[in-house]
């Protein structure tokens, strides 16, 4: 898969971190789960981008939502149990290398982060804080 993406294939790397964001016929009545936290890069705020959790299984509903200045807050979905989740993280910025035309936007959170994720939560029913501190080569 290429780094780079233009402004109109950006809701592909969205799609990439929000899976399993489906109704759940029959789960009225649900507990709420709100995971918030904050986000950094190389010690630096995510400015924007997105994040999910996944049940770690692969089988169940998933949340999602927006990093925006560092943080963030998920709101569960009808569906959506507690426990352990596999987290995902994306972030694109202006591509420096990127000729005139179109601007070209490049996902600068390494791929142990998001495609290829190996980062977890276990989140417990109701309030949640989950802090992810990324670490990686700038690109």
């Amino acid at each position: 898969m290429t780094d780079c993406f233009t402004l109109g294939r950006f809701g592909v790397a969205v799609a990439l971190v929000l899976p399993g964001l489906v109704a759940c016929p029959g789960c009225r009545g649900a507990k709420t789960i709100t995971v918030r936290g904050n986000v950094t890069f190389n010690g630096a705020p995510v400015a924007e981008g997105g994040i999910s959790f996944a049940p770690a299984e692969g089988q169940g509903v998933g949340m999602g939502g927006t990093i925006k200045d560092g943080q963030y807050e998920v709101v569960s979905r009808p569906g959506v149990q507690p426990g352990p989740m596999v987290v995902k993280i994306v972030a694109l910025r202006p591509d420096p290398q990127a000729g005139g035309g179109k601007p070209t936007l490049v996902q600068y959170i390494p791929a142990r982060y998001n495609e290829e994720s190996t980062l977890t939560a276990d989140i417990s029913k109701g309030e949640n804080t989950k802090d992810f501190d990324l670490q990686g080569d700038q690109k």
